[in-house]
């Protein structure tokens, strides 16, 4: 059996119930809790900020004519023998690296953590976001507690770990989520979840395309409905420890597999805009954050399709997901932000535009046409056991996948090449 890697790429794209997944958590918070919270949002909001640079994309060229020849140039997000290379993008020489900050990127978000603060009235959607924050927080030492285990599962121990006490938590509904079915067959980590299993498939066959480890909706509305997986036996002592991906880093290869999911699900987002809105800017921004998360630090990413540029982490600043024993509530904040990215999201202004537009480089090695051509054809489809039944993706609200494996599935009632 392969060993699973520590990685969980949240990719998130909006949808947002309040329901606890764990049967030990608490739904309320209190007000003693709410100014601790508010504590913790105020040295957020003080101190916690960072950097996204810049980066290009960059192929062998010879390979890549040969590809583009013998149009072969899909590959999957987890390809070994990948053309693809994602590198700083550069500037005239002794000028520094173009970059932006995350409180200039998620100012939206920044704006309803202060109006958190103050007591101001905020609209369902966000109110719904806040009730999943002040939630994780009341029961952050439970789920500090429990990912503490994360040294010693297997890799469908891990994945259920994840999604139950960290991300599926920052969601109103905790349950609207999917792992995938290749972590069915092993018992899930039991803390009394309900563990939801399917297929994510998402991206084009004609640039980058595969499968989600884990996919959240983050939506109001109750739209799984989880199965309780608790036959299995406790005492198998055959079960394989994920052992592997253990350091604090991610390698060259997953910060290469996170961009190709950040730039698939941007196409897919900015399909759904021009189809649905014509691009109109009122209907959310192009631009999909998502998070490459191991047991020590979590690693942003993001893609703009509509401008094609592309930000990245430098690996000195990946946040920290444990500060000793303790969850780094910034970087829980910082995730949920992630997750709820079409409220807190923020359009760059013209001026970072006509800095920014085409530094990504993917129009520019692919051409406008094919470009175009890649984004007609991205699509993004998800099914989930035991029912079989198949969900389209709702356009005005999109939904959130994690981390490919590198499957591709088709599935006959969604076909998003229009």
């Amino acid at each position: 059996m392969k060993n699973m890697r520590y990685l969980f790429n949240a990719n998130v794209i909006l949808r947002q119930t309040f329901s606890s997944t764990c049967t030990k958590q608490r739904c309320g918070i209190n007000e003693p809790q709410k100014l601790r919270l508010k504590d913790e949002i105020e040295k957020y909001i003080n101190n916690h900020k960072y950097t996204l640079i810049a980066a290009t994309t960059d192929v062998c060229k010879q390979k890549f004519q040969e590809h583009v020849i013998g149009n072969n140039l899909g590959e999957s997000f987890t390809s070994r023998s990948s053309i693809w290379q994602f590198p700083w993008k550069k500037t005239e020489k002794d000028k520094p690296f173009i970059y932006e900050n995350s409180e200039n990127i998620f100012t939206r978000g920044y704006d309803a953590l202060e109006d958190y603060l103050h007591g101001e009235k905020v609209d369902h959607q966000t109110c719904a976001a806040f009730k999943a924050l002040e939630r994780f927080y009341n029961n952050k030492e439970l789920h500090e507690r429990s990912l503490a285990q994360l040294n010693n599962l297997t890799k469908t121990e891990t994945a259920s770990l994840i999604t139950s006490h960290l991300l599926s938590q920052l969601l109103y509904n905790p349950t609207n989520h999917i792992i995938d079915s290749s972590f069915s067959g092993d018992p899930p980590y039991d803390c009394g979840t309900p563990v939801q299993y399917g297929y994510t498939n998402f991206g084009s066959t004609r640039l980058f395309y595969g499968s989600a480890d884990i996919t959240l909706f983050p939506t109001t509305e109750d739209i799984l409905d989880p199965k309780w997986n608790t036959d299995y036996d406790d005492n198998d002592d055959e079960e394989e420890i994920c052992d592997e991906n253990n350091g604090e880093n991610f390698n060259d290869s997953d910060i290469n597999q996170v961009c190709k999911q950040a730039i698939s699900l941007s196409m897919w987002k900015h399909k759904q805009r021009v189809l649905a809105y014509s691009g109109n800017s009122d209907y959310g921004s192009a631009m999909v954050p998502i998070c490459a998360i191991n047991k020590h630090k979590c690693m942003v990413v993001l893609y703009n399709a509509q401008h094609d540029y592309l930000f990245k982490m430098q690996k000195k600043d990946l946040l920290k997901v444990f500060d000793k024993d303790k969850l780094e509530f910034s970087t829980i904040i910082n995730l949920w932000m992630l997750i709820h990215h079409n409220l807190f999201c923020t359009e760059p202004s013209d001026d970072a535009i006509q800095i920014l537009k085409g530094t990504g480089g993917l129009i520019q090695r692919l051409g406008e046409d094919t470009f175009k051509e890649v984004v007609r054809t991205s699509k993004l489809d998800y099914d989930i056991e035991p029912s079989g039944d198949e969900f389209e993706v709702d356009v005005e609200n999109d939904s959130i996948p994690a981390s490919g494996t590198g499957r591709l599935r088709k599935y006959p009632k969604i076909n998003q090449e229009q």
